[in-house]
């Protein structure tokens, strides 16, 4: 009898710790997978991503972020089996788009050129520019200004439906992108 005490203490030992790695490693990065082409050619629909639960972003960091946007289930459709057990019709959908302003920023959107301060952003990762115009907006602090590297294909801070990305919102920036 007394073994069989020690063996079940021994793995439930094992088992806390399991659980502390994992809470511990959920602590610093998260995990999704790309659904959808807003972001091609840079990630690929069914791309895995590991996401790194950092406090701080950058322009040209791409991040996955909870929006007002509801799963549809149209959208439960274009999941996979594994994907259709982590999400419910209604429940908040991630998305995946790249900062481009930063809080404080000023972003203007002209003949398909995005200026940021100005500036014209280089984006060497956009196959055709999207001919969209933006008038000339200061991004709050505490905001991100996001688009797809799709952007013909990308619902991103152009649009109401999404809006502006309040830094609360973010789960975390690309770590590790994991192809097909």
């Amino acid at each position: 009898m007394t073994h069989l005490k020690e063996k079940l203490q021994s793995s439930l030992k094992e088992l806390l710790i399991i659980i502390t790695v994992l809470l511990l490693i959920n602590s610093f990065v998260s995990f999704t997978i790309v659904s959808g082409e807003s972001m091609h050619p840079t990630l690929e629909n069914g791309n895995m991503l590991l996401l790194e639960k950092v406090s701080t972003y950058n322009r040209g960091d791409i991040i996955s972020f909870s929006s007002h946007l509801k799963i549809s289930n149209n959208d439960l459709k274009k999941l996979n089996r594994i994907q259709r057990i982590f999400v419910k019709t209604g429940s908040p959908k991630n998305l995946i788009k790249r900062i481009v302003g930063l809080p404080g920023d000023e972003i203007r959107i002209e003949n398909g050129l995005v200026y940021v301060n100005g500036e014209v952003l280089v984006e060497p990762y956009i196959i055709a520019p999207d001919f969209d115009q933006l008038e000339t907006i200061v991004v709050p602090d505490g905001k991100y200004f996001v688009m797809g590297d799709n952007r013909s294909n990308s619902l991103d801070s152009r649009s109401s439906l999404v809006g502006l990305i309040d830094e609360k919102e973010i789960i975390g920036k690309l770590f590790l992108k994991v192809t097909q």
